[in-house]
C-alpha cells in the first residue's frame, strides 16, 4: 500500500532482513513498527545500538539532512511516512526547518495520526483533503515535540495540532450531519470568528471550504461504490436537495455526479 498526498508519502510494507540500510536523504521519515515487536539497530558515531520496538511505535525520525542508518534481522512490517522538505518549511512557514533524530519513540499522538492515515490511504476514493489536514497535524506536533531548535515551536496564528485534528477528525466523523461554525469552534473552546480565521490560516481553507471539499470527496466515494441514487447521496450528506448537490458537485469537479458516475 502506498499513496502519494500533497506534501507526504505513506507506504506500508514488509521489508526483509537488511545488515544496515541508510533511509532516504531530502525528505524527512517516520517509520512505525506496524508488526509484532521487533529489535532494530541504529548506528551513530559511536556504533551500533539496539532496540526492541514494540508495535505501533516510532521506530526513528529519520531528519533529510542527517539520514539515518538502520539494521534489522528478521522481516520488518513498517508504515513509512515520508514528509517533503518544501511541505515542513510550507507548513511552518520557515526556511530550512530541521527535526532532531529519534529513535524508538512511544508518541501517542503520532500513532494516531498513522492509524488514520492508514485507514484513509488504503481506501482508493479516500477523502484527501482529511489526511493532508492530519499531514499539516503531524508536521505541527513534530516541530513543537522534535525540534532541532532550543526553542519549543509554536506556530503563531494557527491552531496547534491537536485543536487540529480534533476538528478535522470531528468533521471527517460527521460529514452526515449539518456541522456548523460554533460546534467546531465550542470543540477547541473558541470563539466561531477566532476560530475561523485561525482555521484558515492553518489548513488553508475556511471550515465551511474544508467541510464542503470533504462532502464532495465523500461523495465522489459513494457514487463510485454505487451507494444509492444521487437524491439519496444527496440526501445523506444533508445538502438542502438534490439540485444543491449537484451544483456544488459541478462547481468542484467541473462535471455532473451523474457524468462522474460514467466517467
Amino acid at each position: 500500500m502506498k499513496s502519494n498526498l500533497k506534501g507526504f508519502t505513506v507506504e506500508q510494507l514488509v521489508l526483509d532482513p537488511v545488515e544496515s540500510t541508510t533511509l532516504e536523504a531530502g525528505v524527512h521519515s517516520l517509520i512505525f513498527n506496524w508488526g509484532d515487536p521487533i529489535a532494530i539497530g541504529t548506528s551513530s558515531d559511536i556504533g551500533w545500538s539496539e532496540h526492541i520496538c514494540d508495535k505501533g511505535s516510532v521506530v526513528c525520525l529519520s531528519p533529510a539532512e542527517n539520514p539515518s542508518t538502520l539494521r534489522w534481522s528478521s522481516p520488518f512490517n513498517a508504515l513509512i511516512v515520508n514528509i517533503d522538505v518544501a511541505f515542513v518549511n510550507e507548513v511552518l512557514e520557515a526556511n530550512n526547518f530541521s527535526f532532531t533524530p529519534q529513535v524508538n519513540l512511544t508518541d501517542e499522538f503520532l500513532l494516531d495520526i498513522a492509524t488514520n492515515l492508514t485507514s484513509v490511504c488504503t481506501d482508493a476514493f479516500a477523502e484527501k483533503i482529511y489526511a493532508e489536514s492530519l499531514g499539516v497535524a503531524c508536521v505541527v506536533h513534530l516541530a513543537k515535540t522534535r525540534s532541532n531548535s532550543a526553542e519549543v515551536y509554536f506556530p503563531k496564528g494557527r491552531l496547534n495540532p491537536y485543536q487540529l485534528k480534533s476538528v478535522v477528525d470531528f468533521a471527517h466523523s460527521c460529514m452526515q450531519s449539518d456541522i456548523g461554525l460554533h460546534e467546531m469552534a465550542g470543540l477547541v473552546n473558541l470563539s466561531p470568528y477566532h476560530f475561523g480565521r485561525l482555521f484558515k490560516q492553518t489548513v488553508g481553507k475556511s471550515p465551511y471550504q474544508f467541510i464542503l471539499q470533504l462532502k464532495i470527496e465523500y461523495a465522489k466515494k459513494m457514487i463510485k461504490q454505487n451507494n444509492g441514487p444521487i437524491s439519496e447521496i444527496a440526501y445523506q450528506l444533508n445538502f438542502s436537495d438534490q439540485s444543491h448537490f449537484s451544483n456544488a458537485f459541478r462547481k468542484a469537479t467541473g462535471i455532473s455526479p451523474r457524468q462522474y458516475l460514467y466517467s
